[in-house]
């Protein structure tokens, strides 16, 4: 019996991923009504109201990294959050973490002009915006 073609093997590849795909969302259909239109309102990445169209554009893409995160981290334990994959992992929580101090990292940048933190924000953000095996020692039971 002859082998199928590679491009027989890709096509079936692909009509199976898509199925898989419409199928996943397919299911995100049964989501609450509620939460689609909260989800959707936020979601919106462009021009937002009361905003310069730059600085609109900059505001729409911060709420929906905070949308994201929020929903994607609601609900979790902080034994889930704490749960570490493998030594030379990051636990979910010092992601988290790593979020919060590149976001204050921007903010002293930003507004104060500062490259570094200063000795007290160290003290809280160095290991969340390091990682690495400071993080996974000190970052424990925080969120």
């Amino acid at each position: 019996m002859k082998p199928p073609s590679t491009h027989l093997v890709r096509r079936d590849f692909i009509k199976k991923s898509a199925l898989a795909a419409t199928g996943l969302i397919g299911l995100s259909s049964f989501a609450p009504t509620e939460t689609i239109a909260l989800q959707a309102k936020d979601l919106v990445v462009g021009p937002t109201e009361g905003y310069t169209p730059h600085l609109g554009i900059l505001v729409s893409m911060l709420n929906y990294n905070r949308r994201t995160i929020v929903n994607t981290l609601n609900g979790l334990t902080m034994e889930q959050l704490d749960h570490l994959h493998d030594p030379g992992a990051n636990t979910i929580g010092s992601l988290a973490l790593h979020l919060a101090a590149t976001e204050k990292f921007y903010q002293i940048n930003t507004f104060e002009g500062r490259q570094e933190f200063n000795e007290a924000e160290n003290k809280t953000w160095n290991a969340p915006m390091q990682l690495g095996d400071e993080g996974r020692q000190s970052i424990k039971d925080m969120m």
